[in-house]
């Protein structure tokens, strides 16, 4: 599809509840076909963070467990 993409991130969404009101949005890139991502936290190594799981999806429903 053309045009820009539409990306939402959602922080500990609640497994099996609907999707979240709110989340954060990007809009403003087309990426086309994404096979590969990258984390960065863009600091030294005093400056870490720890991520337990990204799930990729087209839509929530896709990407979050059902009870």
């Amino acid at each position: 599809m053309a045009g820009n993409d539409t990306f939402t991130l959602y922080v500990n969404p609640m497994p099996g509840a609907g999707e979240p009101l709110t989340g954060a949005v990007k809009t403003d890139a087309d990426i086309g076909t994404c096979n590969s991502l990258t984390i960065s936290s863009g600091y030294d190594a005093t400056h870490t963070f720890v991520i337990d799981e990204i799930r990729l999806g087209a839509t929530f429903e896709s990407v979050t467990p059902r009870p």
